[in-house]
C-alpha cells in the first residue's frame, strides 16, 4: 500500500516522525506517541489536545496552537 493510498494511514491521520540521537525514532501518528530506541519500543495514547502539542513541541519542535486535522 503506498502513502498516497486512501487505505494508507499517512492519507488518514496526521504523522510526523524523527530520527533520535541513540538511533531511535520517535513518531506521532494521531494520539499515539511511539519511541524506539535500541533498547526497546514504547507506545503512550495522548488523551488531550494539550498532550499532543506538548509532544509536537518537545519532540519534533513544532509549536502549535490546534492539532492538524
Amino acid at each position: 500500500m503506498a502513502t498516497t493510498s486512501p487505505q494508507s494511514h499517512f492519507t488518514r491521520t496526521p504523522t510526523c516522525s524523527v530520527i533520535t540521537d541513540d538511533d531511535g525514532r520517535t513518531t506521532l501518528s494521531g494520539n499515539r506517541l511511539v519511541t524506539t530506541a535500541p533498547t526497546g519500543q514504547r507506545t503512550e495514547q495522548l488523551r488531550t489536545d494539550d498532550e499532543a502539542r506538548t509532544a509536537y513541541r518537545t519532540h519534533f519542535g513544532i509549536a502549535l496552537d490546534v492539532l492538524p486535522k
